[in-house]
């Protein structure tokens, strides 16, 4: 993808490369992948493949099937706007997990259709965690709705998917912040949508305290796979959860300004 460097004579990026993005996973937070896309369209900086774990891959999913971000923005709204957790429905006895998706999945075959990956506009790649191996799977064919299922398919609370020889949960749990498939494709754009690291400063509970162990484990996962990025986006998460689906426009803006500063080789927002 040929750049002129006079028409964005701060960015590190190499104007021979392809841009290769990688969106990580991170529920609510992975909103601010929408406002990385929103930066990388303003300036008119295609990405040539993107790479997605969980909410990063159903971003990554919308921007390649819409076209934009703008418009993956709109799509994001209507889909979770007041009723995020009516998209899902509890399963009895808790068997195999907390909630059922057969209303998301609807929701996605709404606006993907029966799609195959690749036949989306824009390549995408989805990462999911095989319980069989232990290993990250990263799919560039297939079922597109039944993978983006199983990418953000947290184990306990979604129940796990099969898929040809594969038992499929989360990407998270093994590959949070999808670099690895990406190598050598071109210049490495990679958000980490868990931010800063947040400490925990009391224990409140058992709960909170389990929760907070969980979220450590993730985002060392997920800081570790940075490295190997070379432009590396941690958007500011602060006082926002991962729960917290309605502060859509404030994460997305977030991403975008942490995109903005990326490129321009802000320091604070290149390292963990």
């Amino acid at each position: 993808m040929k750049r002129n460097s006079q028409e964005n004579p701060d960015l590190k990026i190499d104007s021979g490369q392809p841009i290769c993005l990688a969106l990580g996973g991170g529920s609510a937070w992975g909103f601010t992948h929408l406002g990385v896309l929103k930066c990388l369209d303003e300036r008119k900086l295609k990405p040539a493949v993107i790479a997605g774990c969980s909410m990063g891959a159903i971003v990554a999913a919308l921007y390649s099937q819409l076209g934009s971000a703008d418009a993956a923005i709109a799509a994001v709204k209507k889909a979770f706007s007041g009723r995020t957790w009516g998209l899902f429905s509890i399963n009895p006895f808790f068997y195999p997990a907390v909630f059922r998706t057969e209303r998301i999945g609807k929701l996605f075959q709404e606006i993907f259709g029966s799609k195959l990956i690749e036949d989306l506009q824009l390549p995408v790649i989805i990462t999911a965690a095989d319980l069989k191996t232990g290993l990250p799977v990263y799919f560039e064919k297939g079922p597109l709705v039944k993978l983006l299922l199983a990418s953000m398919s947290l184990p306990v609370v979604f129940p796990p998917v099969r898929y040809r020889q594969h038992l499929l949960v989360d990407g998270g749990i093994a590959s949070l912040v999808p670099v690895e498939p990406l190598k050598g494709r071109g210049t490495l754009i990679a958000c980490h949508a868990y931010g800063q690291y947040k400490p925990l400063l009391r224990i409140p509970n058992i709960f909170s305290f389990y929760l907070h162990n969980r979220y450590l484990v993730n985002y060392r996962i997920g800081s570790l796979e940075m490295e190997k990025a070379d432009i590396k986006v941690y958007p500011d998460t602060s006082g926002t959860l991962m729960h917290e689906f309605h502060k859509l426009d404030l994460l997305a803006e977030r991403g975008r300004q942490a995109m903005e500063a990326a490129l321009s080789g802000s320091p604070e927002n290149l390292f963990p």
